[in-house]
């Protein structure tokens, strides 16, 4: 299993009355367990247990990934 680093850019709102922001987007820092890697996106997960279960899975399209590290590389279970 590979503990993942991504920096993604991901879409902004916000409720009621406001000024003109300059830039609609949010940079992401996302830290997760590495489940999926193609060409259309990345897929991570905050944690998985001994039987295969993967929890809160988060699917990160590649096209707005800005940073993609690998942190560490354990054995599987």
């Amino acid at each position: 299993m590979k503990l993942v680093y991504i920096e993604w850019v991901d879409a902004s709102s916000s409720l009621g009355w406001h000024y003109l922001d300059k830039e609609g987007t949010s940079l992401i820092c996302s830290t997760g367990w590495l489940i999926n890697k193609t060409k259309k996106t990345v897929t991570i997960s905050s944690s998985y247990n001994d039987s295969g279960k993967f929890l809160d899975q988060l699917h990160i399209p590649a096209c707005v990934i800005k940073k993609y590290r690998v942190l560490k590389e354990y054995p599987a279970h």
